[in-house]
């Protein structure tokens, strides 16, 4: 299996000159663990997470010098792959450098971003996963409310329940379709159907 299949697209940005409080604020909003940093060519050439920021924080706890920006916070991204390379080898890569995610480029523009939790995810039960989190996407989508029914066969998402209209209906198939290990989308209408997820 390749990076391409397993990767997490897209990838939250950030650029090389934002500051510190905006980087917080989206990782917060967005509930994720780390950004990739480009420059002004688009190009990667950093990822800046929640330990650069909690080492940030704690070696300026007054602040002093003004705030600082992505660039002067992040981490140099040593560690890159292509969409071609093997999961085995990103794991192997991730346990030699101790990190916990690796940014997929091509001719130096990001194109998605492999976690360890990404290859687990090939290890165990792919399907039930991949439900999981589109179940977890969309309760948090409608407030904390079970509003659809989700299972995931083979790579396949069904999704069952009544939309307020083609607007709503798109951005659940949108949620459930950047779920890793998801290719394909069916809604359907509610016809007692039952939420397969574990």
């Amino acid at each position: 299996m390749r990076t391409v299949d397993i990767m997490t697209r897209p990838v939250h940005t950030v650029r090389e000159n934002d500051p510190v409080a905006e980087i917080n604020a989206l990782l917060a909003d967005q509930m994720v663990t780390v950004a990739a940093v480009l420059n002004d060519d688009g190009e990667l050439v950093g990822m800046v997470g929640h330990e650069d920021l909690l080492r940030y924080h704690a070696s300026r706890p007054d602040q002093a010098g003004g705030p600082a920006t992505a660039a002067q916070v992040m981490t140099r991204t040593a560690a890159a792959v292509s969409c071609d390379a093997e999961v085995a080898q990103v794991a192997a890569m991730m346990l030699d450098q101790s990190v916990h995610s690796v940014p997929v480029v091509a001719d130096g523009h990001l194109l998605g971003i492999v976690s360890r939790h990404d290859v687990l995810r090939t290890l165990v039960g792919g399907d039930d996963l991949a439900c999981r989190e589109i179940r977890r996407r969309l309760d948090a989508y409608a407030d904390g409310e079970q509003r659809w029914h989700v299972s995931v066969h083979h790579g396949t998402a069904l999704i069952g329940g009544e939309f307020d209209d083609d607007v709503e209906r798109t951005v659940v198939s949108v949620l459930a379709r950047t779920v890793n290990g998801v290719h394909d989308v069916v809604i359907s209408q509610p016809v007692g159907e039952v939420d397969a997820c574990g």
